[in-house]
């Protein structure tokens, strides 16, 4: 699931996630994109695991 919401685009790492269609409603838009402001491999896995935890949470919460 993580390399499914890592992307990177001029050397930035970034985390682009899916709204699930039943919760749109909630939210201004479709996907959710955020800069990792990094250029390391690593640091942006570890940033995608926490921020895969917070949307999820939040996700659920909406629900």
């Amino acid at each position: 699931m993580i390399s499914d919401c890592l992307f990177k685009r001029n050397d930035t790492y970034y985390f682009r996630l899916r709204i699930p269609q039943d919760i749109h409603p909630y939210f201004s838009r479709k996907e959710i994109w955020k800069s990792l402001s990094t250029k390391n491999y690593s640091s942006a896995k570890t940033s995608i695991s926490k921020l895969l935890y917070h949307t999820e949470r939040l996700f659920l919460h909406v629900s």
